[in-house]
């Protein structure tokens, strides 16, 4: 299994890491799935992709609202 640091998930994403950091801390997690390795967090690339793909709508599509 392959993992992205906050910074190459930020960049990935288009966001900052500080928006990484809002979405982990938020209640319940907003943002990719992510673990903790020591002290460290990662993103595992799999679900980074599963993300992308559940956030992603065309031009002119309705938000997809999952409660």
């Amino acid at each position: 299994m392959k993992f992205l640091n906050s910074v190459e998930a930020a960049a990935a994403l288009g966001v900052t890491t500080r928006t990484l950091w809002t979405w982990r801390n938020t209640s319940p997690v907003k943002g990719p799935t992510f673990v903790r390795i020591g002290r460290s967090v990662r993103y595992p690339v799999d679900e980074m992709i599963d993300f992308v793909a559940e956030h992603t709508r065309l031009s002119g599509e309705k938000p997809n609202h999952q409660t």
